[in-house]
């Protein structure tokens, strides 16, 4: 996970393109094992070895012979472990990377530098924090600057950003240039990306390091997800799936019962439970809850149908082709999604009457064109202003 991360994050490269590549370079015995999740390097490991291959390549030449020069080689060792298999590592077989190229010799290169890196010197970073009191408020100066680059050298993959203050003692008193108010709005939590979405899903124990990429490209695949310049952004057909799955089985639109299923399948790997039980107990979770859904589809019945997925009658959405459940002032009728970006707008709407003073079509002016706005909102917006206009 930790490199399809960090491939994201600089090269925008997929996570399941860079598990791909990685696999290309285990191949071809230019890395170790990559479907780790590990972050620690085998005590075995003949590290000068490697070190050395590595100072054949050009550019790797300067840090493996600065490495080389020291007394004993101990890389700095994460808190992940995997007992399968340790951390991702260049091989001692460097005859192939020359002939590498584009993403393949990027995603070496992440790899073979953060190897390296495990094995440099510490970063050293001053931060220092100065308390400034201007009448009855306090307001802190934060510092920061890098002493020493240390890995950094190696790794320079991470960004730290450095702010230059005076040096001050405690007492001084400093005069003030300029005082000013400045007006911001809360911003929502950003959204997805293949790689955050990926981080979510190893923080909550969903999928393997062999699986996780997969499952994110399949939601692809089948139209449930699409990408876009802010992130990634769930579809009709993904959402109208999402509802449908809550209502028959809501167990599973939860994480608990994929924990659940991911722990049996670990003591099935270590030798603790077998096959046969996880198989057993995943029928006795499902069979029942299919069997009532085959009976429920099988029966014909078209009122109990359209109660299964939300859709009680033939009135459809004001803004979209969903059907539409919810009466808005008499005359308008949304499906959920629209009904809850119309609460949403609404619910803001009084925060900031109440902050600005702000009449309601100048605050959908102002909120149209925010690029924080999702598009049930701005869907919302654009019927609102329209309904003003009309009435006008």
């Amino acid at each position: 996970t930790d490199l399809q991360l960090e491939s994201s994050r600089i090269y925008k490269i997929p996570p399941s393109e860079t598990l791909k590549i990685a696999e290309d370079l285990y191949l071809d015995a230019l890395i170790s094992y990559p479907r780790t999740n590990s972050q620690k390097l085998p005590l075995t490991l003949n590290n000068k070895q490697i070190i050395l291959s590595l100072s054949r390549i050009a550019e790797y030449r300067g840090y493996a012979l600065t490495l080389l020069k020291k007394s004993l080689l101990r890389p700095v060792q994460g808190k992940k472990d995997d007992p399968a298999h340790p951390a991702i590592y260049p091989t001692a077989n460097t005859s192939l990377v020359s002939k590498l190229g584009g993403k393949h010799r990027r995603i070496y290169d992440l790899i073979a530098r953060r190897y390296l890196a495990s094995f440099g010197d510490n970063l050293l970073v001053s931060v220092i924090t100065y308390r400034v009191r201007i009448g009855s408020k306090e307001f802190t100066l934060p510092g920061r600057s890098i002493n020493k680059r240390g890995w950094l050298l190696i790794y320079p993959f991470i960004r730290i950003q450095e702010a230059e203050i005076p040096e001050l003692r405690e007492g001084d008193r400093l005069p003030i240039k300029e005082v000013k108010v400045v007006r911001t709005l809360t911003k929502p939590p950003p959204r997805y990306t293949r790689a955050t979405l990926l981080k979510w899903m190893e923080a909550s124990g969903i999928g393997t390091e062999a699986t996780r990429a997969e499952i994110i490209e399949t939601l692809f695949k089948r139209g449930y997800l699409r990408s876009f310049r802010e992130g990634l952004d769930i579809t009709d057909t993904g959402m109208f799936v999402a509802e449908i799955l809550y209502k028959v089985f809501r167990e599973l639109t939860g994480i608990e019962l994929t924990k659940e299923f991911e722990r049996y399948l670990n003591l099935v790997r270590s030798g603790k439970l077998s096959r046969e039980d996880v198989v057993n107990k995943a029928k006795a979770v499902l069979a029942p809850r299919l069997l009532d859904l085959r009976k429920t589809v099988m029966s014909n019945n078209v009122d109990v149908l359209k109660r299964l997925i939300n859709w009680e009658g033939d009135v459809r959405c004001s803004l979209c082709n969903n059907p539409g459940t919810y009466v808005i002032n008499d005359k308008l009728v949304m499906c959920k999604l629209h009904k809850q970006a119309y609460d949403n707008v609404m619910v803001a709407y009084r925060r900031w009457r109440e902050a600005l003073g702000i009449d309601f079509e100048n605050y959908l002016n102002k909120l149209k064109n925010l690029s924080s706005v999702g598009k049930y909102c701005k869907d919302v917006i654009t019927l609102l202003l329209r309904q003003k206009g009309s009435n006008s």
